[in-house]
Order: C-alpha cells, then structure tokens, then sequence
C-alpha cells in the first residue's frame, strides 16, 4: 500500500455538551483515549457483552467521529439514540466525511482533505488511518488492497468477520485490538466481558488461516465433519474464522486436517493472539 486509499467505511458524528459523558458511559473504550492524532478502538455492546458494532474512535471538531463498516453503521446509530434520552447529544451519519488508510511510513500530512489522522489503534502494521473530506482529489479506491492486508495481519472489521449480537466482544478480539478499557467504570455488556477476562475465558476467537482459495463467508470450518467454527474474511491467500480454541489445538495436535466447504485451512494464529487465563497468554 503506497498512498492513501479510501475504504468502504461510514462516519457517525457526535456532538453536544454531553457528548464525552454520554458515550463514555455506553462505548467499551474510554474517550480519553481518543485524542489528537490518536484515534481509539471500540466497540458496542449488548447487555449481554455480544457485539453490536465496532469502530474506530476520533476526537475532532469538538466532539467526536465514529468509523465503522456500513454494515454496521445502522445499528450503530440507531442503539445510540436510543440511549440517548435527554441527553445534549446530537448524532448523525456524516456522507461528507469519507475514511482513508496509508502506510506505515506515512506522513500525517499526506492525507489529502484529512480532518483528523493517526496511528490505527488495532494493530501497529496497519499503518494509518484518517477522516477526509469526501471528494478530496487524490485518493483512490484501495479497499480490495486494504482487506488483503488487514486479513494477513489477521485483524477482523466486518460483518462477516462479527456476526452482530452473536459473537461475544472478547471472542471478536475486542481486547487484543486494544478495544477495551477494564479500568474505565461501566459501559454496556461491561459485566460479561469482565467475567470473560477474569473468570471464564473466551473458548472461541478468531483466528487466521492460510488458504489456497479463499473459501465463502459464514461456511462452516469443521474437524472430521465436527464444526468448530466458522469464516470470515478471506483474501490474498488468507481467511478469518471465528473457531473453538480448544478444538484447533486438538486438531493440531493430531494432524487431523481443518476444513471449510471442502477447502483445506492451515492454521496460522496470530502472535498477539490472548488464549487464556486472567492475565493473559499469547500463542
């Protein structure tokens, strides 16, 4: 990836004097992690700790700016506004706002129309990120370029990938990709995600695996016709799928083959992957 590219994303705006409480309240990052040239990651959930949707977190123009997949941005939103209530908050999707992502030797300036720009929060190989101005010259279509890389770092950010109030936040990497603030105070789902961290782990999470051909999302990953799991993303010769930890391993162990619609997936697991335990092990 060589310079800025736009990506298939959608901008929520939030604004108003209560903007900062009111989403601190409700988002599993802190606001105070976003700032200035450093966007945040996060997420919202259900009372139940299932993910809603993820985003990208931006302090700018006063308030604040939430990126996330247009598969999601619907939801989002309209769970926000419920929430809202009497709050001085005011929110709406932004089509004037556009999101761009460059490489990592990128200038923060060499964002063209960027209104805001930093570091990717999830994961320090994907470069940076920024909210432009839409319809600024100079920036192209890059997502086909963009999914390839972010599925070999084994990073998830769609539907696909997060099968909204089915998947549990923590078995979406919603901690690895330095999505949750356990120091925080409340926010929705809070209670789950916390005994999933320090009492009864995640067993699934999503994992990466090398593939010759990219098999459909959403197909079911099985061990000997068993399923453990199932895909996400799929690109440049790699594909996300959300599996059983405790299956995987057992299946490696055995060299007994993991499949996916007939396609053969070799497991290649993230290193910054957190298996078990309160403190937390990386493979």
């Amino acid at each position: 990836m060589s310079d800025w590219v736009l990506l298939d994303r959608s901008v929520i705006g939030c604004h108003g004097p209560d903007a900062e409480a009111f989403l601190d309240g409700l988002i599993t990052c802190s606001t105070r992690a976003a700032d200035d040239g450093a966007p945040a990651y996060g997420g919202l959930l259900t009372p139940q700790g299932k993910v809603i949707a993820p985003f990208v977190l931006w302090r700018a123009g006063g308030g604040f700016l939430l990126d996330t997949h247009p598969g999601f941005a619907a939801a989002l939103l309209g769970r926000l506004s419920i929430y809202r209530l009497r709050s001085a908050v005011e929110m709406a999707l932004r089509p004037d706002l556009v999101v761009a992502q460059g490489p990592d030797d990128a200038a923060a300036s060499a964002c063209p129309g960027a209104v805001a720009y930093g570091p990717d929060p999830r994961h320090r190989a994907l470069g940076k990120r920024a909210i432009a101005t839409a319809g600024t010259p100079g920036l192209t279509d890059g997502q086909a370029e963009w999914d390839e890389r972010r599925v070999d770092i084994g990073v998830p950010e769609t539907p696909d990938d997060l099968l909204a109030e089915t998947d549990f936040w923590l078995e979406a990497l919603g901690e690895e990709m330095n999505g949750t603030d356990f120091r925080k105070g409340c926010f929705v789902g809070q209670e789950t995600v916390s005994r999933m961290k320090r009492r009864t782990p995640a067993r699934s999470k999503i994992v990466r695996f090398a593939a010759p051909v990219g098999p459909a999302a959403r197909t079911p990953v099985t061990v000997e016709g068993f399923q453990i799991g199932r895909t996400g993303s799929a690109a440049g010769g790699h594909v996300l799928a959300l599996v059983r930890l405790d299956h995987l391993d057992r299946a490696l162990a055995e060299g007994t083959p993991v499949m996916a619609g007939g396609v053969p997936l070799e497991p290649r697991p993230q290193d910054w992957l957190i298996r078990a335990g309160p403190e937390g092990t990386r493979v």
